[in-house]
């Protein structure tokens, strides 16, 4: 199955939110924990991932959206989005330029 206009989507809306990240990197003075002492979040975290549930949910309504920092987002398509805003977020915290954004598209 060959859907180009949703890897385009993918695609720039990944690098959109790498830029969020960046405005933050190397500047992050404070962080949360989740489930773990070693289960961070950061305002980049949070900023991307609402950056990238505005582009979906605005392009793509009726998907599914699964992402790490927020409930999950029922939809009546076939497409299901996994989302984490920012994959390596200790890293991150670090100032290590070892992370990414990371979005993965289901069908079915």
């Amino acid at each position: 199955m060959n859907h180009p206009n949703l890897l385009e989507f993918a695609k720039s809306t990944a690098k959109e939110a790498g830029k969020i990240l960046m405005k933050h990197f190397g500047k992050i003075s404070s962080t949360e924990h989740k489930s773990t002492d070693i289960d961070l979040i950061t305002i980049a975290d949070t900023e991307s991932e609402a950056f990238i549930l505005n582009k979906i949910k605005t392009s793509f309504p009726e998907h599914h959206i699964i992402a790490e920092e927020s409930d999950l987002i029922e939809g009546s398509s076939h497409y299901r989005w996994v989302i984490d805003p920012l994959d390596g977020t200790t890293n991150f915290v670090h100032s290590l330029p070892i992370f990414a954004v990371s979005m993965g598209l289901q069908y079915n």
